[in-house]
């Protein structure tokens, strides 16, 4: 059996963090995420790799990927601790 990564999404849901409130011409932007991801899905020494846009978005994501659990890389059926990068792409509209 192969190994399987650990998800983009939380557990149970299929989106990414919320889009800030930013004031100013910057509608558009990524944030680039890291963390280790232990095997119970928690995340753990997380931080802003890299940002464009606004440095809200690098905020929004990661208070993302540390306040929700996401499923844990496999190894042979079993849940291994891995070290994940994401990257979140933000694009702002008027509501």
């Amino acid at each position: 059996m192969g190994d399987v990564p650990v998800s983009q999404y939380p557990v149970g849901t299929n989106h990414g963090p919320d889009d800030p409130d930013v004031e100013g011409d910057t509608t558009e932007g990524a944030a680039v995420v890291e963390c280790d991801v232990g095997r119970t899905g928690r995340t753990s020494a997380c931080k802003v790799d890299s940002v464009t846009g606004s440095t809200l978005f690098g905020t929004q994501a990661l208070n993302f990927v540390q306040s929700n659990i996401f499923n844990p890389a496999i190894r042979c059926g079993v849940p291994i601790d891995s070290h994940r990068v994401w990257t979140y792409r933000f694009r702002l509209t008027d509501k």
